[in-house]
């Protein structure tokens, strides 16, 4: 199915049961889609704030989403009868990112003011933040699969270094635990090993890049980190001194922000390219008893590069968008 919009889609996110999917656009719109039938269901609009990140709450009708003017506010929106339920008020920068705890009413937001906030549906206020130094940059967090946990990704500007940090999310303020990055010579070695015929330029070019966005993978073993270059990094979910698997065939000469996913079963990745196609990787390969990135799979048709993408929790069915919204049934080879 495709969903033709009206701008370029900022945000996708499949509910946990599968059967609806919500988008974001830059033109103030949300879009609620039947996932079964390929129907837009609902169209909503948000002109005044405009919208920018755009997640489900556990009920199917209810969504959060962040402002991208005036104010830095995460509405609470019912989309049944298109009524704000609830205004989150205490950031005071650009959200950069919304995650909501998949075993509870609690969800954390991160900021371009440098500070991650977590929140209870039922409060105005967040009920913890955390302050970030003012050195750090791009800041984005995320729960894993149990809740329990939850990363925050950045980048220390003092260091010229990414840093991606896990946190027990029922002990908010007791700081991170553990830092599951590797080291910069652990990932420049996987670079190296994915690509032998790179330079230092090009290797130096990933590592400066901005690491966007991350997720953790259904099962927790690993962690997917993409970047506004060439490079995907998926890192062990558990231990910091491991090698990290590179992938880095994908194009992005431009260091656009392309989508990339993981899928539900724990084995794919899924990411864009700036020729417009969408690729697929399974990242569990083995090779001559190492791991390695198979291309398995690619999808073509999109008009521009895919901003955008999201694998539903529970049915074979995968979304990509760039200004059009397209559901695919995947299938890898």
């Amino acid at each position: 199915a495709v969903i033709h919009g009206e701008g370029a889609v900022t945000n996708l996110d499949f509910h946990r049961d599968g059967k609806w999917l919500v988008m974001s656009t830059n033109e103030s719109s949300i879009h609620l889609i039947d996932t079964f039938t390929g129907e837009e269901k609902k169209k909503l609009y948000a002109k005044a704030d405009g919208t920018g990140n755009v997640k489900f709450t556990h009920h199917e009708s209810c969504v959060l989403f962040s402002s991208e003017r005036n104010n830095y506010d995460i509405k609470y929106l019912c989309a049944y009868d298109n009524r704000y339920l609830r205004y989150f008020k205490g950031h005071t920068g650009k959200v950069t990112s919304i995650s909501m705890n998949p075993c509870d009413d609690c969800f954390l937001s991160a900021s371009q003011d440098k500070s991650i906030c977590l929140w209870n549906l039922s409060m105005q206020n967040p009920i913890a933040k955390l302050q970030l130094p003012a050195h750090y940059d791009s800041p984005y967090a995320t729960f894993d699969a149990s809740g329990m946990v939850f990363g925050v990704l950045c980048q220390d500007m003092k260091k010229k270094t990414h840093e991606l940090k896990l946190f027990d999310a029922r002990n908010f303020d007791a700081g991170p635990f553990q830092d599951i990055l590797p080291e910069q010579s652990l990932i420049e070695s996987s670079i190296r090993t994915a690509s032998p015929d790179w330079g230092a330029a090009q290797i130096q070019k990933c590592m400066d890049s901005v690491w966007n966005q991350f997720e953790f993978s259904a099962d927790g073993n690993h962690i997917l980190v993409s970047t506004q270059s060439d490079l995907l990094l998926v890192c062990d979910g558990f231990r910091s001194d491991l090698e990290p698997l590179a992938i880095t065939t994908r194009k992005n000469d431009s260091q656009a922000k392309l989508g990339s996913c993981l899928s539900p079963n724990a084995k794919y990745v899924v990411t864009a390219s700036e020729d417009n196609e969408v690729l697929m990787y399974d990242y569990k390969n083995e090779e001559h008893g190492k791991s390695s990135a198979k291309l398995c799979g690619v999808l073509t048709g999109h008009v521009a590069p895919v901003g955008c993408i999201a694998c539903n929790p529970k049915y074979d069915v995968m979304a990509t968008a760039c200004v059009n919204t397209v559901l695919w049934i995947p299938k890898v080879v």
